[in-house]
């Protein structure tokens, strides 16, 4: 593949994405009441012995294990890209024009945010605010509605991920694309295992302790 085709094929690829969750910028649903799809959220990521990290995230998520998020840098770039369904995860890093893909075991979400949990369990934490995992410490604001949450905080062994919603807005596109397990096109994928990250890509370091 010749490095030109690549570009071509990358480029198109995040445009694609870009349609399939509305674009950051735009104002989106107010209010839960009107059915959101798709949340912007504001996260913080904090992990024993490392600074704690901050971003913004679009989630989008379905029961029983689909799951679709895109971690935006400040000016509406695709730093991340995780999808799991169907007993699958993929990680894309465009920056990188690398993905990985595999089988979504125990430790496949602990390799991405050092928490050890399931699709399932992350899925059903999000939508209804109940997991059955002992290890883990969930709050979720509202408690008990269906639905994407106005704020969630999942805890276990001192890592603690922490989640604001910022608005609710609609998916741009045919949502059978998102939650299947498999990575976008024009991207190299290596095996799931393989994946190591030092810090979330397009997060910052909080200055802010608490």
């Amino acid at each position: 593949m010749s490095p030109g085709g690549g570009a071509v094929r990358l480029a198109a690829a995040l445009v694609a994405l870009c349609s399939l969750l509305a674009c950051v910028g735009r104002r989106g649903l107010e209010t839960a009441a009107e059915v959101p799809v798709v949340g912007y959220y504001k996260v913080r990521l904090s992990q024993p012995e490392r600074r704690a990290r901050r971003f913004r995230m679009l989630l989008f998520a379905e029961r029983p294990d689909r799951i679709h998020g895109e971690i935006v840098t400040p000016v509406g770039s695709t730093a991340l890209i995780f999808d799991g369904g169907g007993g699958r995860l993929a990680v894309t890093l465009p920056g990188e024009g690398r993905a990985f893909a595999g089988a979504a075991e125990d430790d496949s979400l602990e390799r991405l945010f050092g928490l050890r949990l399931t699709l399932e369990e992350l899925v059903s934490a999000l939508l209804t605010g109940r997991v059955s995992n002992p290890g883990l410490t969930l709050r979720r604001e509202p408690s008990t509605s269906e639905g994407l949450p106005r704020s969630l905080e999942i805890s276990s062994a001192g890592t603690s991920l922490r989640m604001e919603l910022r608005r609710y807005q609609p998916a741009g596109a045919d949502l059978s694309r998102l939650g299947t397990g498999r990575p976008p096109d024009g991207f190299e994928i290596q095996p799931l295992t393989e994946l190591q990250l030092t810090e979330i890509p397009g997060s910052r370091v909080d200055e802010d302790p608490r």
